[in-house]
């Protein structure tokens, strides 16, 4: 048994350097691209802290119109409550208007 053969890198040092230099690139652009989503992050936080107040005036808003929405139906509730007691107190005055009437008769 001989030797193991020899790395691949050892045979080509070139392409060793260029795999370095590859590497290198790459570790480059990556820091690049985290330094970008920084700054834009924090260009965007006045835009988030907006858009959650947004979101939040919204909510309030749609949470008002629920609760005025079931207020009107509760006053029209109410109103058809009326209504039906006047029907209700026509309705016994008619009849009781002619029982008062066979009541005096008798």
């Amino acid at each position: 048994m001989g030797p193991p053969p020899p790395l691949f890198f050892s045979r080509h040092p070139i392409c060793a350097l260029l795999a370095a230099v590859v590497l290198f690139q790459i570790l480059v652009f990556a820091d690049w691209v985290d330094d970008v989503i920084e700054i834009v992050n924090q260009k965007m936080a006045p835009w988030h802290a907006l858009l959650e107040k947004y979101e939040r005036a919204l909510a309030t808003m749609e949470s008002e119109e629920r609760e005025l929405s079931r207020i009107k139906q509760l006053q029209i509730i109410e109103k058809k409550i009326e209504m039906h007691q006047k029907k209700l107190k026509k309705l016994m005055l008619k009849n009781l208007i002619p029982f008062e009437q066979e009541c005096k008769f008798r």
